[in-house]
């Protein structure tokens, strides 16, 4: 299914931040898993590290450079990592 794109056009000096709720909607599901149980992620792999309230999480840099962004829920509060 391609993207529309028409909202871009509504962007101006004035709110270059404004987008439609759905601009960039979260994944599907969201797999977590404990640092023990990361078997893709080496010790030594960079990371992005968000820790919100009383939750931590790690992004590894090898995803997020694909993607550029992490949508995600920590202690109920939907968050946003984009770099």
């Amino acid at each position: 299914m391609a993207k529309d794109w028409a909202f871009v056009d509504r962007f101006t000096s004035d709110k270059p931040f404004e987008l439609p709720a759905d601009a960039f909607p979260p994944p599907e599901r969201i797999d977590t898993v404990s640092v023990s149980q990361a078997d893709d992620v080496r010790a030594t792999d960079p990371v992005i590290w968000l820790t919100h309230k009383s939750i931590s999480r790690c992004y590894p840099w090898w995803i997020a450079d694909n993607y550029h962004m992490m949508n995600d829920v920590l202690e109920g509060d939907p968050v946003w990592v984009a770099f």
